[in-house]
């Protein structure tokens, strides 16, 4: 429970009056009122100003309001699960004496955080658009947590988020937390969105900020276990008898997943005939636009899609939904080999990696991880990533854990196509 008291702190005709907040465990801090007073009129036993004329009254006065104002801040403090320290205590006081405004933006990240949150509607989206999606508002949530979690009862300043800062929080993600590095670069990139945002409002960054790379950190495991379904498991999912009207559609959505490389908010687009577009030289093709970074593809179509196409596009069901229904589906069809893999734990809050049937792990994601992997040896890479929209091949070759070899087996074909036609080398003896 917090209690407020003040304090006389000198021997002088102007001796400062200060107030100390505490919080149970140690947690005391004092910060000055602005307000002074002859020692001769404070009263020790009372902890106020005597009453002995007009001036001290009205000083009492005021740090009776004040005392007030700072137990109501201290109440949505805890609720809103701020920190409290000395640094907090200093502007609360200032706050009530109006030597700042409410609206002064503050420089502790979690303020900062926060003050994003609160203005999400009025940011810039990767669309173009304006207002961020509740998805990224629930990120930046998160951020929120995690962080303060970090810096426990410390309250860290922006001009402190330098390089070392970034690299212990993302130590601290990895390593005291179990979070993957993609997840891990994914929050220090959230991180960074707010100190680029309260940049642009006039509050300087760390001098070394922008000297802190993401791509510092090698990704352990994260990209060594890709599940897919190969062509011969395709054929297995299709070949099934399913009763159920649900499972039906659900399958139509997966063997389309698995042929055009979409991820799953973009693969739900289908649903749209529209989307099916015919060329003049007779091809027929899928346009869209992806919502990850806005961009336009065109995916020609399979003609297992095609035959969907033509006998009925699936109806529209969440993922959420989808990714039940799938892995239902590759039960029945017995894709159950043993695979390594990692599923959400819902008590860790966190992937667990482990060994378990292949069709535990698949989702709506595992379509575009099917789609690129089949196609990789069969086709350039450069016309994978048309389809899927990958922009590096570098990253492509790492979402589906091949290494820069593609070169290897057509050089092999060339070398094998030359040498039929020729006359066996003779082996010449040394003399």
């Amino acid at each position: 429970m917090a209690t407020i008291k003040y304090l006389l702190k000198g021997k002088t005709d102007a001796s400062s009056i200060y107030l100390r907040l505490s919080l149970g465990r140690g947690k005391d801090y004092m910060k000055k009122t602005g307000f002074s007073i002859a020692k001769i009129q404070w009263s020790n036993s009372k902890a106020q100003p005597k009453q002995t004329n007009p001036d001290n009254r009205n000083i009492a006065t005021d740090l009776k309001a004040l005392e007030n104002f700072i137990y109501n801040k201290v109440n949505e403090a805890n609720l809103s699960n701020e920190i409290l320290n000395s640094s907090w205590l200093g502007f609360q006081i200032d706050l009530f004496f109006e030597r700042v405004n409410e609206t002064k933006q503050s420089d502790f990240v979690l303020d900062l955080i926060q003050n994003l949150i609160d203005n999400a509607h009025t940011i810039n989206n990767s669309k173009g658009g304006i207002g961020l999606s509740k998805s990224r508002i629930q990120a930046y949530k998160r951020l929120k947590i995690l962080f303060s979690e970090f810096q426990k009862n410390k309250n860290i300043r922006l001009i402190q988020l330098n390089s070392m800062l970034l690299n212990e929080f993302r130590s601290w993600l990895l390593t005291d937390n179990n979070y993957s590095a993609v997840y891990s670069n994914k929050k220090i990139a959230d991180l960074r969105v707010v100190c680029r945002n309260a940049k642009s409002k006039g509050l300087p960054l760390p001098i070394d900020f922008y000297s802190f790379k993401l791509g510092e950190i090698k990704t352990y495991d994260d990209d060594e276990d890709v599940v897919y379904l190969n062509k011969n498991e395709l054929e297995q999912i299709e070949e099934i008898n399913l009763k159920s009207e649900a499972l039906a559609n659900a399958r139509k959505w997966l063997i389309i997943a698995c042929y055009i490389g979409q991820r799953g908010r973009d693969l739900l687009k289908v649903a749209d005939a529209k989307v099916f577009q015919k060329k003049e030289d007779g091809n027929l093709i899928i346009e869209l636009t992806q919502y990850k970074g806005n961009k336009k593809v065109s995916i020609p179509v399979h003609p297992k899609v095609e035959e969907i196409y033509r006998n009925g596009l699936p109806y529209k069901v969440s993922t959420q939904k989808l990714n039940k229904h799938f892995k239902k589906i590759c039960e029945l069809a017995k894709i159950n080999d043993l695979t390594v893999g990692k599923l959400y734990d819902s008590k860790t809050k966190r992937k667990v990696k482990g060994t378990r049937p292949k069709f535990m792990y698949i989702t709506t994601h595992t379509g575009r991880r099917s789609f690129a992997t089949n196609y990789y040896q069969d086709a350039p890479t450069s016309l994978i990533m048309s389809v899927t929209g990958h922009t590096k091949e570098s990253t492509f070759l790492k979402y589906i854990n091949k290494s820069d070899e593609s070169h290897i087996s057509p050089m092999m074909n060339i070398f094998k196509k030359e040498q039929k036609n020729k006359p066996k080398l003779k082996v010449l003896k040394k003399a």
